[in-house]
């Protein structure tokens, strides 16, 4: 008789969320007296913490669907050495973001397509549950082997409190719509939708972004409004849909992902 044995090796990753990132934010915060003390500082970020492991909670029921990768478990702790402040520990398993997927996949016409269509319905889903998604980015898209793309990490608001809340500056980057990097800024329901437009654009432009021609100030010309050129490998109905998305002004872009 010959027995065969499985082994099944899944590889995990634990990942550390500082709350605040240094004690130089404690400072400012006692400093600018929006904090009357390390009691209530560190009160503050504790309530910061369960406002992350809400999201943890919701990205889990999100994942019974296909269209969310969800964490295994999670752990808050207060910092150690007399610190103010939290550290969050999240265990997940080892995933493909669509950055590696890319880098060693040539991205087809029909996987860019899924790409676009898993993307909306899995923020249609956020949105009906009554959150949007605002740090959609191609390190926080994974790709499983069926070749299905999800969302994954932080990043979920509450649309109720949208006319209310500012974008984290962490969050601003390249795909960041150009309302966002405006101090005094409005977020609006769009922002989401900017943001994918923005990852289709890389993909159907050979993995640059848009002006990446210019010796400097891509980003410059970006934020401050210029017509983004066509992907260069988009047909003239998909650069209109992608164009669309990213448009400069919110009320120009699409209003839903449906």
């Amino acid at each position: 008789h010959i027995e065969a044995v499985l082994l099944v090796v899944v590889l995990l990753v634990v990942k550390q969320v500082s709350v605040p990132e240094s004690q130089t934010q404690v400072n400012a915060m006692l400093l600018t007296g929006a904090c009357a003390d390390q009691t209530a500082a560190q009160s503050y970020y504790e309530d910061v913490t369960h406002g992350l492991e809400e999201e943890i909670r919701l990205l889990e029921r999100l994942a019974q669907t296909r269209g969310f990768a969800p964490f295994y478990s999670h752990q808050a702790t207060p910092k150690a050495n007399g610190e103010v402040g939290m550290d969050l520990w999240v265990l997940s398993p080892y995933r493909t973001t669509l950055s590696a997927y890319a880098r060693r996949n040539a991205m087809t016409h029909l996987n860019a397509v899924n790409l676009g269509i898993d993307l909306c319905a899995a923020l249609t889903l956020s949105r009906k549950a009554g959150y949007l998604y605002q740090n959609l980015k191609p390190d926080n898209i994974f790709v499983t082997s069926q070749r299905q793309f999800q969302l994954g990490d932080f990043g979920f608001l509450p649309l109720e409190d949208l006319p209310y809340a500012t974008f984290p500056a962490k969050y601003r980057g390249p795909f960041a719509a150009p309302e966002l990097f405006d101090d005094f800024g409005e977020m609006n329901a769009t922002i989401d939708l900017y943001a994918l437009g923005m990852v289709l654009y890389l993909v159907y432009n050979g993995g640059q972004g848009p002006f990446a021609e210019s010796q400097e100030g891509a980003e410059a010309r970006r934020l401050k409004g210029e017509a983004l050129p066509p992907p260069a490998y988009a047909d003239y109905e998909m650069a209109a849909i992608i164009l669309k998305a990213a448009a400069f002004r919110p009320e120009d872009r699409w209003q839903s992902p449906e």
